[in-house]
């Protein structure tokens, strides 16, 4: 379940973490118009200041971890919490990951990297995501990638016969 805070509510955190910043502003020192603190928290720039202030779990599995992305000074990164202990670490090693993807051509920095539809296998050792619309599977305890076989219509459309046990 994802936790949500009411706008209003992350509005006041948002001011309260920004107002550092606002009163030493270089253009009062210690003064700050109404209009120009009115003007940010309409803009949305206070959502800025905040990293990571809402975390999407996708569990993994049957199992008691779930992974999430985690925004960093640099791009951003994938990591597994052990929700039983709240234990974090690194979901992968992400450079050993972008230089397996740079190995087929792909371009995939380490501290961006583009995973979308992002799956863990059920052990845990193996990942499958797509990057620009193309799928791989990469194992992760030994970084190797490849490309996977784009399914057709048919195969889709039998895949979800199967899972919907038609």
């Amino acid at each position: 379940m994802i936790a949500r805070v009411p706008a209003t509510a992350f509005g006041t955190v948002a001011l309260l973490l920004a107002w550092p910043v606002l009163v030493d502003s270089p253009k009062g020192r210690g003064h700050q118009d109404a209009s120009d603190v009115s003007a940010m928290l309409e803009s949305g720039a206070p959502a800025d200041l905040v990293k990571n202030s809402l975390i999407r779990p996708e569990w993994i599995g049957s199992t008691d971890s779930f992974w999430y992305r985690r925004d960093t000074a640099t791009g951003h990164d994938f990591r597994i919490v052990e929700a039983a202990t709240g234990r974090s670490r690194p979901a992968f090693d992400h450079a050993a990951l972008s230089a397996a993807l740079g190995r087929l051509s792909v371009e995939a920095p380490t501290n961006d990297l583009q995973l979308d539809q992002l799956r863990f296998s059920g052990n845990g050792r193996a990942i499958s995501f797509e990057i620009g619309g193309s799928p791989f599977e990469c194992r992760i305890d030994q970084p190797q990638c490849a490309r996977k076989p784009e399914a057709s219509s048919a195969d889709l459309s039998m895949e979800s016969c199967a899972q919907h046990g038609r």
